[in-house]
């Protein structure tokens, strides 16, 4: 074995240690996100970009994080997908279950999620507010009517 090999696993070596720390260190924040968006009990998706790539034939690759119910549960999660070929059914994983590198481009994206699930949270209330004084009337009207 060569010199610069034995120098490249020793370096290796060193490297695995903190890589790993600073990888676990990461899952456990992106966990304690998750957990206290889950607390809010929202119930509204939210979706940011977080790569794209060329998948040939003139088509893109996207990868995108959410905040959406995967597998009968609300967190954070990875999806992708060819571009003008999304599908209700595009696999969904949970970030916690993500390659480091996929956790690592979603924890760059994390602040501009939590705007758009403030965002899309906000109309979603406005609807629903609308919505129920509308049922209000007609549940009242519906009440003096079968008297």
């Amino acid at each position: 074995m060569t010199a610069d090999i034995q120098a490249s696993l020793a370096k290796l070596h060193s490297l695995s240690a903190t890589l790993n720390e600073a990888s676990d260190t990461l899952s456990a924040q992106l966990n304690s996100v998750e957990a206290a968006l889950n607390k809010l009990n929202l119930g509204v998706p939210a979706w940011v970009e977080i790569d794209r790539r060329d998948a040939g034939d003139g088509l893109t690759r996207y990868q995108t994080l959410g905040y959406s119910k995967a597998m009968g549960n609300w967190g954070l999660v990875i999806c992708e997908h060819i571009g003008g070929m999304e599908d209700e059914d595009d696999p969904m994983i949970f970030l916690r279950d993500a390659p480091r590198e996929t956790r690592v481009l979603a924890a760059d994206k994390i602040g501009e999620l939590i705007e758009k699930m403030a965002e899309n949270s906000a109309k979603t209330s406005e609807r629903v507010t609308k919505r129920a004084a509308e049922v209000k009337e007609i549940a009242s009207t519906l009440s003096t009517w079968r008297k």
